[in-house]
C-alpha cells in the first residue's frame, strides 16, 4: 500500500487595495495650490487683458515687489509686533475669561438664567461699535485695542462653552452616577471632555475676531501697528502696499489657525478630526 502525499492547497490571497490617490489622502495639498494658481491667473488676466487700472487692481508682480520690500525692512516687524501683542493678549484674556464665566454659570443655573437676557442683548449688537468708547476710556495707547480684541474673543467662546458643557447625554450622566462619581468628577471628566470640541471650534473663530478687533482699533486711533500701516498706504493710494499688507494679515490668521488646529489634535487625540465636526454658533461682530 502506497501513501500519496496530499496535494498542496493554495490559499487565495486577498487582493491588495489600491493606494488612495494623493488627492484623497491630502486634498489640501492638491486643491489649495490649484485654487491659488487659478486665482493668480485670473488676476493676471484681469490686469493684462482687460486693462484694469493699477489703482483698482495692481499687477501681482508689483504686489510681490512691495511685499519683499516690507519683509526686508524694520518697519513691518515693529508694527507687526504691536498688532500681534494686542491680538495675543486680547485673545488669551477673552478666551480664558469666557471659559471661566461660562463654567460658573453652568454650575449655578440660577445665575445663568439671570444673566441670559443681558447676554442675548449684548450678542445682538455689533461689538465694533464700542471701539470709540474704549478709546475714550483707555486713551490712545495699546489698552483700547487690547480691550476690543478681548471683547470680540469673549462671546464666541462663552456661547460655545455653555453649549458644550450642556451637551453630555442623560445616559452619560447616569453612568457617572452609577460609578459613584462626585459632582466635580462628573463635571471635569464628562462635561469638560464633551465640551472640548466646542471650545476649540470657538477658539478658531475667536482668534479671527480678536485679530479683527486689534486692527480695527488701530484704524480708529493709532500711530503704530498693521492697521496704521494699512491706513497710511490707503491714504497715499499705495494700493500694492495695501495688498501686500493684506497678505501679511492673512498669513497671521493662517498661522494662528494652524497652531490651534495642532493643539486640537494633541488635546482631543481620541476624536476623528476628519469626520467629526461640531456646529459652530454664528457670532455677530
Amino acid at each position: 500500500m502506497t501513501m500519496t502525499a496530499p496535494a498542496p492547497t493554495t490559499v487565495d490571497k486577498a487582493p491588495k487595495r489600491p493606494r488612495p490617490s494623493l488627492l484623497r489622502r491630502h486634498p489640501t495639498l492638491v486643491v489649495s495650490p490649484l485654487i491659488a494658481v487659478v486665482a493668480l491667473a485670473a488676476w493676471v488676466l484681469a490686469v493684462e487683458a482687460f486693462g484694469v487700472e493699477p489703482l483698482i487692481l495692481p499687477p501681482p508682480l508689483d504686489v510681490l515687489d512691495e511685499l519683499w520690500l516690507m519683509l526686508t525692512s524694520a518697519e513691518l516687524y515693529q508694527n507687526l509686533l504691536v498688532t500681534v501683542s494686542e491680538f495675543g493678549i486680547g485673545f488669551v484674556l477673552g478666551s480664558v475669561l469666557a471659559i471661566v464665566v461660562a463654567a460658573v454659570l453652568v454650575r449655578i443655573p440660577v445665575l445663568e438664567k439671570g444673566f441670559s437676557p443681558y447676554i442675548i442683548a449684548f450678542q445682538n449688537f455689533p461689538k465694533i461699535a464700542i471701539a470709540p468708547m474704549l478709546i475714550t476710556w483707555f486713551g490712545f495707547g495699546m489698552a483700547p485695542k487690547t480691550a476690543l480684541a478681548t471683547v470680540l474673543a469673549f462671546f464666541p467662546v462663552f456661547v460655545n462653552v455653555i453649549v458644550g458643557l450642556k451637551s453630555s447625554t442623560r445616559e452619560q450622566r447616569d453612568l457617572m452616577r452609577m460609578l459613584q462619581a462626585s459632582e466635580w468628577q462628573t463635571f471635569w471628566m464628562l462635561r469638560v471632555k464633551v465640551a472640548l470640541p466646542y471650545i476649540f471650534a470657538a477658539l478658531r473663530v475667536a482668534a479671527v475676531f480678536s485679530l479683527l478687533g486689534a486692527i480695527t482699533g488701530e484704524f480708529i486711533s493709532s500711530s503704530q501697528g498693521l492697521g496704521y500701516m494699512l491706513l497710511q498706504r490707503n491714504a497715499q493710494l499705495h494700493v500694492d502696499g495695501v495688498f501686500a499688507l493684506l497678505i501679511v494679515m492673512a498669513t497671521i490668521g493662517l498661522a494662528v489657525h494652524g497652531i490651534l488646529g495642532l493643539l486640537n489634535r494633541k488635546v482631543i487625540f481620541w476624536e476623528d478630526h476628519d469626520q467629526a465636526r461640531r456646529p459652530m454658533r454664528e457670532e455677530s461682530v
